[in-house]
């Protein structure tokens, strides 16, 4: 397999995050985004979304051909205080 650019990382990246979101939240809000960078010879794509009382954020690791990858999702709660 070839190796990705920045931009099929990005397009790969976004597919397997919304594929982890939609499996454990019935959700797919990551849509856009800016394009993967190249970090120590592996394509990382981070971003991160709201979803309801929080946010989503999504690191995805691609090797260069796209054959290996890391998806970590990771939902935090905004907890609000009434005084």
């Amino acid at each position: 397999m070839a190796s990705l650019n920045a931009e099929q990382a990005k397009t790969m990246a976004i597919q397997l995050v919304n594929d982890r979101a939609f499996k454990l939240y019935r959700c797919q809000p990551f849509q856009v985004g800016e394009p993967a960078r190249l970090v120590a010879g592996q394509w990382v794509w981070a971003s991160h979304q709201g979803f309801g009382l929080g946010d989503l954020q999504a690191t995805v690791e691609l090797a260069l051909d796209g054959s290996t990858n890391h998806v970590d999702l990771q939902l935090f709660y905004i907890h609000t205080v009434t005084l």
